[in-house]
């Protein structure tokens, strides 16, 4: 009997320790994106969802690192200059991963820190290309609660929050936020290897179906199975 009790504590805390990174594993961002989002029509966030999810952005952020997503609009993107859009439809694989990875910041900035945020962030597109390269400006307007997210050559509002729980935040904005790296002039900035991540397709939000489990649940569950064996 003891021997049981004590396994039913030592599982217990196994799972108390790693529950928490359980949910993180559930998110998918591009399904939240397109299944609540308040908008339908041009103020849908379908061809970013596209994106995100083609180029496997939304199994990167299952892993547990806090990242706010700059989501743009449909109309945004049918709303871009010729020469941009025809840049942005000319760009390859790699190139377009770069750029869409260029509206996600690292750290999670909730609605209320947001509107007091005052400073150049690194996107994830800097930590692929260099620290200096593929900023975003996120400025407060003036004593409003408006918020600007800018590049070099663009600036756009945020509209609205779709999603904001730790250790993700996804708001929407008013338009594509072109970084000057590729669409400046001067030609993209060729990534230096193919970052497609390998595995499985990405998790789903749809009702019955298992959840995709961390390796920290795999742990939990192998651990489980030694003190089953060993203890009793």
């Amino acid at each position: 009997m003891a021997s049981s009790q004590t396994l039913t504590v030592l599982i217990l805390i196994l799972i108390s320790l790693f529950s928490p990174t359980l949910s993180v594993f559930d998110l998918n961002v591009s399904e939240v994106m397109t299944s609540q989002a308040a908008g339908t029509g041009a103020d849908s966030l379908n061809v970013a969802a596209g994106i995100i999810s083609s180029l496997q952005i939304d199994v990167e952020l299952t892993v547990p690192l806090a990242s706010t997503l700059f989501i743009p609009v449909d109309a945004a993107f049918n709303q871009l200059p010729h020469s941009a859009r025809s840049k942005f439809q000319s760009l390859t694989v790699d190139e377009r991963y770069i750029f869409m990875k260029a509206h996600i910041v690292n750290g999670y900035y909730p609605p209320t820190v947001l509107r007091s945020v005052n400073k150049m962030c690194p996107t994830l597109a800097s930590e692929e290309m260099g620290t200096t390269m593929y900023l975003l400006n996120i400025s407060a307007s003036g004593g409003s609660s408006a918020v600007t997210i800018s590049t070099a050559i663009v600036e756009a509002v945020v509209n609205r929050t779709v999603y904001s729980q730790h250790p993700i935040a996804i708001y929407v904005v008013s338009k594509v936020l072109l970084p000057i790296e590729i669409f400046g002039g001067s030609g993209v900035v060729a990534p230096p290897r193919r970052f497609l991540p390998r595995g499985s397709p990405p998790p789903s939000l749809r009702s019955g179906q298992p959840p995709l489990l961390s390796p920290q649940m795999y742990l939990v569950a192998a651990l489980s199975f030694f003190l089953y064996c060993f203890v009793i």
